[in-house]
C-alpha cells in the first residue's frame, strides 16, 4: 500500500469526501467477494498451489533425507543408526536445525510416515526398530 505523507504533492486533498459516493459499491464488492469465497473457498491459482507445495517440500528435512538417502524396503534399522545417518546428512547439507534433533524427535517424525513402523526392541524402552531403509 502506498503512503503519501500530508505534505506530499501526490496526496489528494479531501479524498475521504470524494470517495463517499463509492462506499456502497466498495461494500457490495466486499460482500460479493465474501459470498464467492464462502462458496468456492480460497481456490488459489495453480502456480500458487505449486509454489506452496514446493516450499513445504523444501522445509521437510525428514522427507528430503528419506528421498535422497534411503531405500524404503522391508528391513529393520535401529533408531540409533537412523539418527546417526540423519544427523550426518543434516550437517552435510546445511540443515542446521534438523542436525540438532534428538533421537526422540526424529523417531516421532518418522512415525508419521504410514510406510514406517516403530517397534520396541527388546526390553530397553529407549530403543526402537523402524521398518525402513536398509541403507539409511
Amino acid at each position: 500500500m502506498a503512503y503519501f505523507p500530508p505534505e506530499s504533492p501526490d496526496r489528494v486533498k479531501d479524498i475521504e469526501e470524494q470517495l463517499k459516493g463509492c462506499w456502497p459499491h466498495v461494500l457490495r464488492w466486499g460482500i460479493d467477494g465474501f459470498d464467492e469465497y464462502d462458496q468456492r473457498g480460497l481456490d488459489p491459482p495453480s502456480c500458487v498451489r505449486n509454489a506452496t507445495k514446493e516450499y513445504f517440500e523444501s522445509q521437510d528435512a525428514v522427507g528430503r533425507w528419506k528421498e535422497e538417502h534411503c531405500e524404503l524396503k522391508p528391513a529393520f534399522t535401529s533408531c540409533e543408526d537412523i539418527h546417526r545417518s540423519f544427523h550426518s546428512w543434516a550437517e552435510r547439507v546445511g540443515e542446521t536445525d534438523a542436525a540438532t534433533w534428538s533421537l526422540r524427535k526424529l523417531s516421532d517424525e518418522l512415525a508419521k510416515d504410514e510406510r514406517l513402523k516403530r517397534e520396541k526392541n527388546g526390553t530397553d524402552s529407549n530403543r526402537f526398530a523402524v521398518s525402513s531403509a536398509s541403507r539409511c
